[in-house]
């Protein structure tokens, strides 16, 4: 396999030891201007409002394969297109191909844990559920199927209950308290999707602001976000520390995908 050019691995290498875990999971979405805009679901009155009634069938099933851009900032700007195969509550793989169409980084991502593949170091590593974004979400966030969903912009049903909701004629909001941390949903009444998650992480003393762009749908694909943006804040803080943008150029279902992880000669395991 062809180098990746020096200046590019100077420039990717900081970048990839901050976030290859948290980039890697969180590029699962869909949209662009291949979908028409999602159909508006039924009014939701203040009245007859039951957290039930977020239910949306259009959740991700079976295979995906989508292709985008990521772009952080922090300490550093980088921007690197993605391809990303995923298998609904079962498997996430991505590969990063920063310069040239060179794979920097590859990762996949299953119920259990997270392997990494770092070309540029020739390293690869491998973490359990717990480890998964070095700390950066509560584990109990990081359940593959509720990952799916946090960056799918779906309410979680299954956990409704556990909030407290207020019910405007404009946003429906659900708020809860977890043993590390305290969250905030905004939900778009007529799409039942969110407009924006609040988490804030007390071990890190960090807030963390999701925002979803708007939805659009595919007959096939269901409803999904055109993009997403991800701001980490110092608690108490107005300025961002860290932020992870993320947009989507192409989605297509597929019946079954390959995840390859093979691991090059040579490679030597990172902590």
């Amino acid at each position: 396999m062809a180098e990746i050019p020096e200046n590019w691995q100077r420039r990717y290498r900081r970048f990839i030891h901050k976030t290859f875990l948290t980039a890697a999971a969180m590029v699962m979405l869909g949209g662009c201007h291949l979908f028409r805009k999602a159909p508006p679901a039924p009014e939701v009155s203040t009245e007859a409002f039951s957290p039930r009634m977020l239910e949306n069938m259009s959740q991700p099933r079976g295979w995906y394969a989508i292709r985008g851009l990521m772009k952080y900032s922090g300490d550093q700007k980088v921007a690197s297109p993605f391809s990303m195969r995923m298998k609904a509550d079962s498997v996430i793989w991505v590969s990063f191909t920063p310069a040239l169409g060179l794979e920097a980084l590859r990762a996949r991502i299953t119920r259990d844990k997270g392997e990494v593949l770092n070309r540029i170091e020739r390293r690869y590593y491998v973490k359990q559920r717990e480890e998964l974004a070095a700390g950066m979400l509560p584990a109990d966030l990081l359940d593959l199927q509720s990952f799916q969903y946090l960056l799918w912009g779906i309410p979680e049903v299954s956990s409704a209950d556990a909030y407290e909701w207020t019910v405007t004629d404009t946003v429906i909001i659900g708020t809860r308290e977890g043993a590390t941390y305290s969250e905030r949903l905004l939900v778009d009444p007529s799409v039942r999707r969110l407009r924006r998650r609040i988490i804030e992480y007390r071990p890190r003393r960090q807030t963390i602001v999701i925002d979803y762009g708007p939805y659009h749908h595919d007959a096939h694909a269901g409803d999904y976000p055109a993009w997403i943006t991800i701001n980490v804040y110092p608690q108490g803080h107005k300025t961002v520390k860290d932020s992870l943008l993320i947009r989507f150029k192409k989605l297509a279902r597929a019946d079954s995908l390959a995840v390859p992880m093979r691991i090059p000669p040579g490679y030597e395991q990172g902590p």
